[in-house]
């Protein structure tokens, strides 16, 4: 349940579930897709949707959130996970949330599943990209403990340690884990 009352369904991502992320994708602001997918997307294609749904539960994860007191339980966000083959203790990763759900702590919930799901099956750091021109994501990498490099021209690549405990034992969040604080922290700014 989010801290405003609303019940989410969270669970792995199914192979019926192509409608759902469709329509998610239809209810993102071209914003939040360039941010998510670094260029102007109109429609979800049909071979981006096929790779969406591409999971096999251990080298590439993704977790769905779905609003429960909705009609028809709507897809309301995504985390999602591939590891690298050249470094089975990394994977890359992302969350996409739609934007009337976005700063209700829908991204850190998927992000808790996420993270369990990574360390179970060895994944010990996430990687990213974040367009180099977002300096509010880049201050939050750096006060995290993350680090990153320049990728490739206008692209950032980042690293960030997965927390070997669970982010909610931490009592203060001062004490959470760099990941867990990131994502709070992003959930607080548009």
């Amino acid at each position: 349940m989010l801290a405003d009352g609303t019940r989410v369904i969270v669970r792995p991502i199914e192979p019926g579930d192509g409608d759902k992320l469709r329509a998610a994708f239809d209810r993102m602001s071209p914003q939040s897709r360039y941010r998510r997918f670094f260029t102007a997307m109109p429609r979800l294609s049909e071979s981006m949707l096929h790779h969406l749904l591409d999971v096999d539960g251990v080298d590439r994860v993704a977790w769905a959130a779905l609003d429960a007191d909705a009609e028809g339980e709507p897809g309301i966000g995504v985390a999602r996970y591939f590891r690298l083959e050249d470094q089975p203790d990394a994977a890359e990763m992302a969350v996409a949330v739609v934007d009337d759900y976005q700063h209700r702590g829908v991204g850190s919930l998927l992000l808790h599943h996420l993270n369990r799901t990574a360390r179970d099956h060895g994944i010990t750091r996430f990687v990213g990209s974040v367009l180099a021109d977002n300096r509010p994501m880049l201050e939050l990498v750096e006060r995290t403990g993350g680090r990153y490099v320049l990728d490739e021209p206008g692209v950032l690549r980042l690293e960030i340690d997965i927390p070997d405990e669970p982010y909610e034992d931490a009592q203060d969040e001062a004490a959470r884990p760099g990941l867990f604080t990131l994502f709070r922290a992003a959930a607080r700014w548009r």
